[in-house]
């Protein structure tokens, strides 16, 4: 392999690891966002007499309640399941990029200001 290839290489890892790390850190938002459509959710179920609750009213809430539009959402296994599983998958991802890196004799150096 040329020194240009390796150079190649060595800069797709990074370029790699810095997108995934991205995408890692939107997955977090997501799952950030699920989790608080859940809890306003507990906390509606917690404060409103129970016939408040009904089709009609709870509609007609829920309509206004970004949260609470958002909370079938969060309450769907698919998309829950979907969530964790592409999750993990770009944990791993990031892992074996991390070890692509070491491989490569890549290091991170310290930063200066």
């Amino acid at each position: 392999m040329t020194d240009d290839q390796k150079r190649e290489q060595k800069g797709q890892v990074l370029l790699d690891i810095v997108e995934t790390e991205d995408h890692l850190s939107a997955l977090q938002v997501k799952a950030s966002r699920l989790g608080r459509s859940l809890e306003h959710l507990g906390k509606v179920l917690q404060g409103y007499p129970p016939k408040a609750l009904a089709a009609p009213d709870w509609d007609r809430h829920a309509a206004n309640d970004t949260y609470l539009s958002n909370a079938h959402e969060a309450l769907s296994h698919d998309v829950l399941l979907e969530l964790v599983n592409e999750y993990a998958a770009t944990a791993t991802r990031l892992d074996d990029l991390k070890a692509q890196k070491r491989a490569l004799g890549i290091v991170d150096r310290p930063r200066t200001t």
